[in-house]
């Protein structure tokens, strides 16, 4: 498998635009290290790049949009871990915001202190005259504003396909919480438990954020099941008969294999449905009665009771008189 980078800082920027004056609202970075674009850095603590430019427009105390990505750049140096991957994103403020002076006002610092740090509106003639101590951190707004005032392209936000893979709590399930949170509360899948379980599903897919048939077999076998179910619990995961499993499907399909989870009830319900889907083999739906004798012999081996073909047939056939 391929191996995953050791550390990426993510670096989320937005360009304010103001159409009505071809105006940009730039930060004094701390330290006095020099003007630069509304920016927050990625963490742990929130979700994803739309979620963290939309924290840096809050922490700027301004109205503007998200509207489109301008560019996204990835650097790296030759022999060394870290990698930098960089996005720019364009937001356009609602019209009527003329205010050409300096504004202070609180921002947080990456969500963590409070700090005064000055805002201030520039045209691209006034970039370009800013030098030494009052000057720019780089010249990226520079080339961004440029960029905008040519018309060139710009690139829709819903490119920014971002999936954020949580676990659910169950601490606060009642009777009317879905039957998929009421079914990992059953199986005593607490949030930590879930991200546990997430984290070895992204592992062994990545790249890809789904997981076939083969790799799910791995993940299966390595957990002591037999080789020769693979293909039975992989279809009652396969919930939507699609081929690949998807984070979600993996982690109801491992809820319901729980031994602790009730025979009753709502996840009771859920339950029976992956039972019933791992002994179709035909996928067909329907339970044949061949399919159903196999539940049967299945349930009687785990009694320790015989599975002869003559027992198996006869209770199968008194079984079915009570679910046809």
């Amino acid at each position: 498998m391929a191996s995953v980078v050791s550390e990426i800082r993510c670096c989320v920027s937005v360009l304010v635009y103001r159409e009505s004056d071809q105006k940009c609202l730039l930060i004094r970075e701390e330290g006095d290290r020099g003007w630069w674009l509304i920016q927050e850095e990625l963490d742990g603590d929130v979700t994803g790049f739309r979620e963290t430019a939309n924290l840096a427009l809050k922490n700027a105390n301004t109205e503007a949009t998200l509207e489109s990505i301008i560019s996204i750049s990835h650097v790296t140096v030759p022999g060394w871990d870290a990698q930098t991957l960089h996005i720019k994103l364009l937001a356009k403020t609602p019209s009527g915001d003329e205010k050409d002076e300096d504004v202070f006002s609180p921002v947080f610092d990456s969500g963590k202190t409070v700090e005064e740090r000055m805002l201030r509106w520039f045209t691209l003639e006034e970039l370009k005259e800013l030098h030494g101590e009052d000057g720019l951190l780089g010249v990226e707004p520079i080339e961004l504003l440029q960029h905008i005032k040519k018309g060139k392209p710009v690139y829709p936000l819903s490119l920014l396909d971002e999936v954020c893979l949580h676990g659910t709590d169950i601490a606060d399930v009642t009777s009317q919480s879905s039957p998929q949170k009421l079914l990992l509360q059953a199986a005593k899948l607490g949030k930590q438990e879930q991200e546990y379980l997430l984290h070895q599903f992204l592992e062994l897919c990545y790249p890809s954020i789904t997981m076939n048939a083969v790799l799910f077999g791995q993940f299966i076998t390595s957990k002591g099941l037999d080789e020769e179910k693979v293909k039975s619990y992989f279809r009652a995961f396969d919930a939507k008969k699609q081929g690949f499993l998807s984070a979600k499907d993996f982690l109801l399909g491992m809820a319901a294999m729980q031994p602790c989870t009730p025979h009753g009830g709502i996840p009771a319900e859920m339950r029976c449905r992956y039972i019933f889907r791992y002994y179709d083999v035909n996928n067909d739906g329907l339970m044949e009665f061949t399919e159903f004798k196999a539940l049967v012999a299945d349930i009687r081996r785990l009694k320790n009771q015989p599975i002869t073909d003559d027992i198996v047939e006869s209770e199968a056939l008194d079984s079915a008189k009570y679910v046809i």
